[in-house]
């Protein structure tokens, strides 16, 4: 058994077989562990001020459905209210052994993933930038054809290929990301390629804080963003996750890249998260489009 860095008086609190199960994980992993609970875990003092002040205990616990109860009887006409007083801090140990044993599942997964990719997959984490066979013809230019200076009609508006970006994924997928201008307008083309076709996301940049205010330090310090995103009133959720190398004109060499997609319910809206080396987070929110949308296409 290895040594644990988890404080005693935390250990004290959590199950026993979790305390086990982390001690036997290396110091990152621990480490790990310690981080996302400590993210995660209720606070008893959050806890009586909102039940004080907002009668809030048990949506604070992630218990919606007692919470909408207790408010629409009055906090059980001031009984519940009562107990509740004297019980929350057994509420509170209560939900943090359970948050304690979802974060080590979580963690366990990913440090079995890195495993598995240590073994597997090391050998092609050296950064070669691929090459695609892209059909070119001038007559019929397409949007994977777009270069840097390429000038491209839509919106009733002639925009200018900024950047362009090759995004190489570890599952062979290989996406684009165009940077385009008109005047001091600023949109960025995403082409999605799968297997047997291609989805095109119009966005723009947003804030990285609208979305989530912790957003930044979960991404790059954790790598997990939530599974569940708000934007302008719309709940999005998280589809898909792409990890590899990007190459652009500031990174011919390529530049580790971890991205995030994320749907709305309708499936038209869309979610972006890049991170770009180990700590520069970049967001960004659009629509899907047909290809159809994006005309005369003109070479520098």
């Amino acid at each position: 058994m290895k040594d644990t860095i988890i404080p005693y008086y935390l250990g004290s609190t959590l199950p026993y077989e979790v305390v086990t199960k982390v001690t036997e994980l290396p110091e990152e992993a621990q480490q790990e562990f310690l981080g996302t609970f400590h993210y995660m875990k209720k606070s008893p003092i959050i806890s009586y001020i909102l039940h004080f002040f907002l009668g809030a205990h048990h949506g604070y616990m992630g218990e919606w459905g007692k919470q909408i109860l207790f408010w629409l009887t009055g906090g059980g006409f001031g009984i519940w209210w009562l107990i509740l007083t004297f019980t929350i801090p057994r509420n509170i140990r209560r939900r943090n052994r359970e948050i304690s044993k979802d974060v080590l599942k979580d963690v366990l997964l990913r440090y079995r993933k890195r495993q598995n990719k240590a073994l597997h997959k090391e050998p092609a984490r050296v950064a070669s930038k691929r090459t695609l066979n892209i059909p070119f013809d001038p007559t019929d230019l397409r949007l994977e054809n777009l270069e840097k200076g390429f000038m491209i009609d839509f919106e009733t508006e002639t925009w200018e290929v900024l950047e362009k970006q090759q995004m190489d994924w570890q599952n062979d997928e290989s996406h684009f990301f165009y940077h385009l201008i008109h005047g001091s307008q600023e949109r960025y083309l995403y082409l999605h390629r799968g297997r047997y076709f291609t989805k095109h996301y119009l966005m723009k940049s947003v804030n990285k804080f609208i979305l989530h205010e912790n957003l930044e330090a979960l991404v790059a310090g954790h790598k997990r963003p939530p599974n569940i995103l708000e934007y302008e009133g719309a709940s999005y959720y998280k589809e898909a996750h792409h990890y590899g190398f990007g190459f652009d004109h500031n990174h011919p060499s390529g530049i580790k890249e971890d991205s995030w997609i994320y749907y709305d319910e309708q499936q038209q809206n869309v979610l972006l998260i890049v991170l770009k080396g180990k700590s520069e987070v970049k967001t960004y929110a659009g629509k899907i489009k047909d290809a159809e949308e994006f005309i005369d296409i003109l070479p520098r």
